[in-house]
C-alpha cells in the first residue's frame, strides 16, 4: 500500500495543497454498544485531511473525510468547509473492557480491502460541524489529534478574518470533490445533525451545491451537465478575449527603472558605490543631473563565498550592501530619505551568495501590490544554490513586473550547460501568491534598511476577475515586462590577446559579435525574445582585484562579457543608459548598470465592465444557435519508442464544426481520480472554441524517477484512454500508447544485483523471470562498477563528482549502459596529480582553468560527465542507499563504530553499493587532498549526504523529524570518508 501522503495528494488538483493528513477510524454506534457492552465493537478505517486552495489569496480550507476503495485509490465520503462558524472538539472515549480470548483487530479480505478494526483502548472522539453538517471521528493517536486541533483552529481564525460564511462566496473550489455515495446505496443523507460515517453526508452548502454536480464525476460517452464547469471556462475565454481588447479601457503612462548586476567575489562594501547606482557623472551630466528613477534593482552574485553559505543562510552581507546602497542614495536614501523622493526597500531575496534587492521611491511605492519572490538552484548538480537565480515579481498599477538575478554555469567549454540553467530557471521559478491583498512587502528584509507596506494598488483598483485570470502560481512569462540580469558568464571565443588588442582599439561590436551570448539568442539555443542594449563598454571580467587592470596571474585569463542585462517586453519599453563602473575595484569584476523606461498599465474599471457585457452578449448568441460538435483529428496517437528523462509530445487538433460555442475539457475514466496517468500530460485541459476555429492539444509523455520503475518491472505499460469531454455533447476518446525502452536508472539496487546482462538486451516482458537467484547476486550492479572503473584512471581530476559534466554525454553514458555497449570515451590518463596553487592564493569559484589547450578542457569534461551519471544513476534509485524506514537510525550515529554498526540492518545490496560507493570517494579525497586542506572532503561529503539518506519525498516538510538536518547526514558520509 502506498504511503498516506501520497494517496491523498493522487487525489488532489494542483491546486490544492495538503496541510495535514492521518488514519483515523469511525466511532462505534451508541446503540451497538448498549446492546452488547462487552462486545468488541467494529470500526472501519478513514482518512481525515486538511486541504487548502490559495488561488483567491488567501488559504480557502476544507477538512476532507476520505476511505480506501483500493490500497491506491480513494473515495471522498465528505468535504467540510472550514467557515468562521466552524467547530472542532474531542471527548475522551470510554475504555472497553477486553475479554479472554478476544483479537485486536481484523484483517482485510479480499471483499473488504480496507480491513475492519476491533478496538479495545481508550481514544479520542473528533467531532466536526459546520454549516448544518457533521462528522465524527475516532482515534487512539494524541499526536493526531492534537495536530488536527492545531491546524484547524488556525485556519478557522483565517476564516474569522476574511468573513467566510455558508452564503458566501468563498470555497467554490470545493466543487470539484463529489462525495461518493456507499456500495450498495441508492440515497444520499443530508447532515442536518451529527452523524457516524457509516452513514454518508452527500449534501454540500448552497454555494457550493452546484459545483459538485454530476459533470465532476461524468461517464465516459455521456455530456458534462455542471454549470460551475461551464461558467468557468467561460470566464477564462472572457478573460483572455478582454485582454486582446484592452486597448479600450487601458491607458499607460511610463515609469524609470535603474537595473543593476555586480558580482562582489565575496567582498564586503569598502567603496563608494554612487557611480553604480547613480550612474557616473559623465551619465548624470548628460541627463541633466541625478533624476531618480522609481525604481532601482540590484542583484549581486558571490555575496558569501564560504562554505557554510551553502548550509546556512545569513544576511549580514545583504544588510551591508543595503546599507552602502542607501548611503549612496544620499539624501534620497534610508529611513530619513526626503519626501516623495525617498526610497524604502520594497522586497529582498537570497540563495546563498545570489541576491536580488528592490527599492522604490516612496511616490512609487503606493502603486506597488501583489510583492512576490523566488529562488532556483541550480548549481553543483543542481543539489546546491551556489549558482541559480532569485527573483521578485510585483504589481505596478496594472503591470506586472518580474525582475530576475542569476549566476549561470562557469567554464569556457559550458555553453551548453548555461544554456540549460537558463530554461531550468525559467521553467522553475514560481511566485505564490502573497496570503491577502494586504502583506508586508519586507517580511524577510532586514531591519537595518527602510520597509513599507504593500496594499491594493489605489481605491479605484478595478475587480480583478474582469480583465485578469487569477493565478495560483504565477510565473516567467505571467508578467509585462521581465528584466534578466546577474552573473551570465558567457564567454568571448577569442584569445586573451586578441581580446585585450581590441579592447585597445575599442572595438566593441567585434568582441560582441565574438562572444557566447550572442551567438545563442541568435540561434535561439537561450535568451530567445530577450533584448540588449548596445555594449559600448570593455569586458567586465576578469581583473586584479584592486585595479581596472586585467588579469596579470600566471592564468592571463582572458577578458569576459560575464556580466549582462537584457529584458523582454509585452509593451514598449526604452533603454536611456548601458555601462560598466570600472572606478569600482573591490572585485575581479566590474558592476554593470542600465536605467530604463517601462511602459505600465492603468485599467478603467467603468470601460472594461461595459466591453466585458458586450462580449457577453456576443457568446449567448453564439450558443443559443445549435448545438456543439467537434471533430478530433486523431482518436490513436502513436508516441513511438519513449526513453527515460526523453518527452515525446504529439499534437491533436480539435475543431468545432457546429455552429454554437463548444467548451471541452477532458475528465478521469469511469472509476479513476486523474484525467491522464502520471508519465503523460495534457495541454490545455480545457478550453472554449469559437465555431468554425480550432484548438491544438499537446500531449506530452516524460517518464521520471516517480514513473520509471513500474514501466521498467512491466508492472506498468505506456497506455491510456482520455475522455475529452464536450458540454452538451457527446464524449471524444482519445488512446496515446508508446514502447517503453527500459533503463537501469529508476530501478531498485535489489534488482539491478540480479539482471543477469544490460537491461535493454532483455526482453521486457520476461525481464523478471529472468533474474538470477538473490544468491548468485553480484555484490553491486554492474553499471555502477563499470562506470566507477572507468573513473578509477582518473581519480586526480580536480573537482571530480563537483564539476558539471556535459548533458549529451551523459544521456549518451545512460544509453551506453542500457544496451551495454562500450562508452566511446578515451580523454588521456593523467600521467601525475596536478600540482596544488600556492597556498595564500585563494581559489576562485568562476576559476575556469583556462589553458590554451582547449583538448584538455574537453576531456575533464568527459571524465565529470561520467562522474554527474554515477550521482543521476544514485539519485534514480526508487529506495535510496540508505533506506528511508532505516535513515533516522543512521542519522543518529554519532561515532564511526555506530554508523558501521547500523549497517548491520541494510539490505546486503544496500550495505555493499555503500562500501563501494565510500571506498571510491576516499581515493577522490586522497588524491584531490592539499596539507592541512578539508575542502574536497567537506564538499564531497556535503554533496552525497542528500544522496546517501535522501529524504522520504512523501513526508511534508513540516512533518519530518525536528532533529534531522542536512548536518546529520553529511556526519554520517564522513565517517566512511575520514
Amino acid at each position: 500500500m502506498e504511503p498516506l501522503y501520497q494517496s491523498v495528494a493522487r487525489l488532489l488538483r494542483p491546486q490544492e495543497l495538503l496541510k495535514l493528513a492521518a488514519e483515523v477510524h469511525t466511532p462505534t454506534t451508541p446503540s451497538a454498544a448498549a446492546a452488547e457492552p462487552h462486545t468488541p465493537q467494529r470500526r472501519e478505517k478513514r482518512i481525515v485531511c486538511v486541504v487548502a486552495n490559495v488561488d483567491r489569496g488567501v488559504e480557502e480550507a476544507c477538512v476532507f473525510v476520505l476511505r480506501r476503495r483500493t490500497p491506491t485509490h480513494l473515495a471522498v465520503l465528505a468535504v467540510l468547509p472550514i467557515y468562521k462558524d466552524f467547530r472542532i472538539t474531542m471527548t475522551q472515549a470510554q475504555a472497553v473492557p477486553m475479554g479472554a480470548g478476544e483479537t485486536v483487530g481484523a484483517a482485510a479480505s479480499p471483499a473488504d480491502p480496507t480491513g475492519g478494526v476491533e478496538f479495545r483502548k481508550t481514544g479520542f472522539a473528533v467531532h466536526l460541524r459546520t454549516a448544518g453538517m457533521a462528522a465524527e471521528l475516532f482515534t487512539d493517536d494524541a499526536e493526531t489529534v492534537q495536530d488536527l486541533l492545531i491546524e484547524v483552529r488556525r485556519l478557522v481564525s483565517v476564516a474569522e478574518e476574511n468573513n467566510f460564511h455558508e452564503h458566501g462566496r468563498s470555497h467554490a473550489w470545493c466543487g470539484y470533490y463529489t462525495p461518493s455515495l456507499p456500495s450498495g446505496s441508492t440515497t444520499s443523507t443530508p447532515l442536518h445533525s451529527p452523524t457516524s460515517l457509516h452513514r454518508l453526508p452527500q449534501t454540500l452548502p448552497s454555494n457550493i451545491s452546484a459545483p459538485a454536480s454530476a459533470s465532476s464525476a461524468a461517464p465516459a460517452g455521456m455530456g458534462a451537465t455542471s454549470p460551475f464547469d461551464v461558467a468557468s471556462i467561460r470566464e477564462d475565454w472572457l478573460r483572455r478575449t478582454l485582454e486582446s481588447r484592452e486597448a479600450e479601457f487601458t491607458s499607460k503612462s511610463s515609469i524609470s527603472v535603474r537595473a543593476g548586476t555586480f558580482n562582489v567575489n565575496g567582498r564586503l562594501p569598502t567603496e563608494d558605490l554612487t557611480p553604480w547606482v547613480r550612474g557616473s557623472a559623465d551619465e548624470r551630466a548628460a541627463g541633466g543631473g541625478w533624476d531618480p528613477p522609481d525604481l532601482l534593482v540590484l542583484g549581486f552574485q558571490e555575496l558569501d563565498l564560504s562554505t557554510e553559505a551553502l548550509l546556512v543562510a545569513n544576511t549580514l552581507r545583504e544588510d551591508a550592501w543595503c546599507t552602502a546602497v542607501l548611503e549612496a542614495l544620499g539624501e534620497e536614501g534610508g529611513e530619513g530619505g526626503k519626501g516623495e523622493e525617498g526610497y524604502v526597500k520594497v522586497a529582498s531575496r537570497q540563495l546563498v551568495g545570489i541576491l536580488i534587492v528592490v527599492f522604490a521611491k516612496r511616490g512609487a511605492a503606493r502603486h506597488i501590490s501583489e510583492v512576490t519572490t523566488s529562488s532556483v538552484g541550480t548549481g553543483v548538480l543542481g543539489m546546491m544554490g551556489n549558482k541559480g537565480a532569485t527573483a521578485v515579481r510585483l504589481r505596478f498599477r496594472d503591470s506586472y513586473l518580474c525582475f530576475i538575478n542569476s549566476h549561470l554555469a562557469a567554464f569556457t567549454n559550458q555553453t551548453a550547460r548555461r544554456n540549460q540553467d537558463f530554461h531550468d530557471i525559467s521553467r522553475r521559478l514560481a511566485f505564490v501568491p502573497p496570503p491577502s491583498t494586504t502583506t508586508a512587502a519586507s517580511s524577510s528584509t532586514s531591519s537595518s534598511s527602510s520597509t513599507f507596506s504593500v496594499s491594493s494598488y489605489g481605491e479605484d483598483s478595478p475587480p480583478a476577475d474582469l480583465f485578469q485570470k487569477p493565478l495560483s502560481t504565477a510565473t516567467v512569462n505571467d508578467a509585462h515586462h521581465v528584466i534578466w540580469l546577474g552573473d551570465l558568464n558567457y564567454r568571448i571565443e577569442l584569445p586573451s590577446a586578441d581580446v585585450k588588442a581590441y579592447v585597445d582599439k575599442r572595438d566593441w561590436a567585434f568582441l560582441i559579435a565574438s562572444e557566447q551570448l550572442t551567438a545563442q539568442r541568435r540561434n535561439k539555443a537561450a535568451f530567445a525574445g530577450f533584448e540588449e542594449g548596445a555594449i559600448t563598454f570593455p569586458p567586465t571580467y576578469k581583473y586584479d582585484v584592486g585595479t581596472s587592470t586585467f588579469d596579470t596571474s600566471e592564468k592571463q585569463r582572458c577578458p569576459a562579457y560575464c556580466d549582462r542585462i537584457l529584458y523582454r517586453s509585452k509593451d514598449p519599453l526604452s533603454q536611456h543608459t548601458y555601462s560598466s563602473y570600472p572606478s569600482l575595484t573591490l572585485s575581479d569584476h566590474k558592476p554593470v548598470a542600465s536605467t530604463l523606461s517601462l511602459t505600465v498599465r492603468t485599467v478603467d474599471a467603468a470601460r472594461a465592465a461595459r466591453v466585458h457585457t458586450q462580449l457577453l452578449k456576443e457568446l449567448d448568441n453564439y450558443e443559443n444557435e445549435a448545438r456543439p460538435q467537434v471533430e478530433v483529428s486523431e482518436h490513436v496517437v502513436e508516441l513511438g519508442e519513449v526513453g527515460y528523462l526523453s518527452p515525446r509530445t504529439r499534437e491533436v487538433s480539435i475543431r468545432n464544426t457546429g455552429q454554437v460555442v463548444v467548451t471541452f475539457r477532458f475528465i478521469p475514466k469511469a472509476g479513476d481520480t486523474a484525467v491522464c496517468r502520471p508519465w503523460l500530460w495534457a495541454v490545455p485541459q480545457s478550453g472554449l472554441i469559437i465555431p468554425g476555429e480550432s484548438e491544438t492539444i499537446k500531449l506530452t509523455a516524460l517518464v521520471d524517477n516517480s514513473t520509471a520503475p513500474a514501466l521498467n518491472a512491466a508492472e506498468d505499460k505506456l497506455e491510456d484512454i482520455l475522455v475529452l469531454n464536450v458540454q452538451n455533447g457527446l464524449d471524444a476518446f482519445i488512446t496515446v500508447q508508446g514502447t517503453w525502452l527500459p533503463t537501469c536508472f529508476a530501478n531498485p539496487l535489489t534488482r539491478l544485483v540480479r539482471l543477469p546482462r544490460p537491461i535493454r538486451t532483455i526482453p521486457l516482458d520476461t525481464a523478471n523471470d529472468l533474474l538470477v537467484p538473490t544468491a548468485n547476486a553480484v555484490s553491486v550492479p554492474r553499471e555502477l562498477f563499470r562506470m566507477m572503473d572507468w573513473l578509477s584512471d582518473y581519480v586526480g581530476t580536480e573537482g571530480l563528482f563537483l564539476s558539471p559534466g556535459s548533458p549529451e554525454l551523459v544521456q549518451h553514458i545512460r544509453e551506453c549502459l542500457d544496451a551495454g555497449e562500450d562508452f566511446g570515451l578515451h580523454p588521456p590518463k593523467p600521467s601525475s596529480s596536478p600540482s596544488p596553487p600556492p597556498p595564500d592564493e585563494t581559489p576562485d569559484p568562476d576559476d575556469v582553468g583556462e589553458s590554451a589547450d582547449a583538448r584538455k578542457a574537453d576531456d575533464d569534461v568527459t571524465v565529470h560527465s561520467m562522474a554527474e551519471t554515477v550521482i543521476r544513476f544514485l539519485e534514480s534509485l526508487p529506495d535510496p542507499i540508505v533506506p528511508y524506514p532505516l535513515q533516522r537510525r543512521c542519522e543518529q550515529a554519532v561515532t564511526k563504530e555506530d554508523a558501521f554498526q547500523s549497517l548491520d540492518a541494510l539490505p546486503s545490496a544496500h550495505v555493499n553499493t555503500l562500501i563501494y560507493l565510500t571506498s571510491f570517494l576516499r581515493l577522490v579525497v586522497e588524491e584531490g587532498r592539499r596539507p592541512n586542506d578539508k575542502t574536497v572532503l567537506d564538499k564531497l561529503a556535503a554533496a552525497f549526504a542528500p544522496i546517501i539518506l535522501r529524504p522520504d519525498p512523501s513526508i511534508p516538510a513540516d512533518r519530518a523529524v525536528a532533529s534531522s538536518s542536512a548536518a546529520d547526514r553529511k556526519r554520517f558520509v564522513l565517517h566512511f570518508l575520514s
